[in-house]
């Protein structure tokens, strides 16, 4: 019974978006304002980063978009990286990359009841990494989400082996 106001909550919020990207109104100036960058990224492969996890990102859902492939990388120093390669998000607003305990999100619940923002997306495509802070045990994750703060909706998801 849990799962039927979050399909209810996502058709809403996917009209909700239409309707606004339709207006021509100061919504829509808002959105492309909190809009990630359209330029390509690429930032460079971290010299000898060792691959501990990784996944293909797959679509949130028809509307909201992605692909490309999300790793998780261990730096010589110990530290850890996401990265994402060759990723292709389609626009929206407040765009965030997290960490998620969840191995196969589905619901925006199973991303908010365990997550660990890493930041804004930095571009839409490219290439781009992503610290993960001290202390943070990767293997409590499950996965790899770009989402869509403002509207509580994941654009891409990429379960971790």
């Amino acid at each position: 019974m849990t799962a039927y106001p979050s399909r209810r909550r996502l058709l809403q919020t996917t009209l909700g978006m239409l309707l606004l990207g339709l207006s021509g109104g100061p919504a829509q100036s808002r959105m492309v304002e909190l809009a990630a960058s359209d330029k390509r990224l690429a930032e460079p492969l971290p010299v000898g980063a060792e691959t501990v996890r990784s996944g293909e990102l797959r679509d949130g859902d028809p509307v909201h978009r992605g692909s490309g492939g999300a790793l998780i990388l261990k730096l010589p120093d110990g530290r850890h990286i996401v990265r994402l390669e060759n990723l292709e998000v389609v626009p929206g607003p407040n765009l965030l990359v997290y960490l998620v305990g969840h191995e196969d999100p589905l619901f925006p619940e199973d991303v908010t009841a365990d997550f660990r923002s890493l930041g804004r997306l930095k571009s839409l495509i490219g290439d781009q990494n992503y610290p993960v802070p001290e202390g943070v045990d990767i293997s409590a994750y499950g996965s790899i989400v770009v989402w869509c703060d403002t509207f509580m909706l994941q654009f891409a998801v990429a379960a971790l082996n």
